[in-house]
Formats: C-alpha cells, sequence, structure tokens
C-alpha cells in the first residue's frame, strides 16, 4: 500500500493514543468495526474522502494534517471552502488511485461548491444509486 496510507495511520495511532481512546472506540464513533479502523491506523486499508473528513471532524483536525502531517492544525475548515485546504492535492491524488480520474475530476469540482449546493448533489446521487440499484436488479430478474 502506497507510503501515504502508512503515514495517515500513524498520524491517526497517535491522536487517537493522545485522547486515550481504544481503537474500538474511535470506530463505534465512525459507525464501523475495530477491524477497519486498526486497517486504517496500519496503513493496509484504503480511506474515503468521507472517512477522512469523519475522522478529521472527530479528532478535530484538519483533513491535509491527517494526509499529509506537518503542523497540527485545529478543524476550522469546516464550513469553508474545501479548495482552501492545503493538502487538497493529496486528496485528489488519493481518490484518483482509487476510483480513476474521472471521478477525480468530478470530486474536484464538487470541493468547490458551497455546503449547501454539495448537499444537494449527495441527494442527487443518492437517488440515481437507488435507481441504479433497481434498474440492475431488473436487469438481473428479466436474464
Amino acid at each position: 500500500m502506497n507510503n501515504i496510507y502508512k503515514e495517515f495511520g500513524k498520524r491517526l495511532a497517535e491522536l487517537r493514543k493522545a485522547q486515550k481512546l481504544t481503537q474500538s472506540e474511535v470506530a463505534a464513533k465512525l459507525n464501523t468495526v475495530q477491524s477497519t479502523y486498526s486497517g486504517y491506523e496500519l496503513g493496509t486499508r484504503k480511506v474515503t474522502i468521507d472517512t477522512i473528513i469523519a475522522l478529521a471532524n472527530f479528532f478535530d483536525v484538519s483533513p491535509d494534517y491527517l494526509i499529509l502531517g506537518g503542523s497540527l492544525l485545529s478543524n476550522n475548515w469546516n464550513g469553508e471552502r474545501h479548495s482552501q485546504v492545503s493538502g487538497r492535492k493529496a486528496i485528489v491524488d488519493m481518490i484518483k488511485e482509487q476510483y480513476g480520474k474521472t471521478t477525480c475530476e468530478a470530486f474536484s469540482m464538487y470541493v468547490q461548491l458551497d455546503s449547501d449546493d454539495q448537499g444537494e448533489i449527495r441527494g442527487e446521487m443518492k437517488h440515481m444509486l437507488k435507481s441504479e440499484k433497481y434498474s440492475i436488479e431488473e436487469e438481473l430478474r428479466n436474464a
């Protein structure tokens, strides 16, 4: 796995230990299981952008700190345009590696939207995914 995931995991472990929390406690806050969270800390499990944001919010740090390190920044990026995050390139690189160039370009446009517009996009995507699920299920039934 890429070195960025290992460094990301080291920072997660440091933040968790500083707050005297167990992996299970953090996993529960993220609505996941301990083994998944452990993979994040070990750098053996890929991390989605949603998880990065949830972890940044939970530990009260910025996403760029989790990804790039450097000085420990408070999480005052929340509510601001995500394009202002200095670690944006690293986030985009992680998305590109995991999902491909087209998704990366769409995400680049998405993060420049304000929170209301992002909410509308998320709603539309949920609707599209739900419709796609039913379409695929129907195709399988008719096959």
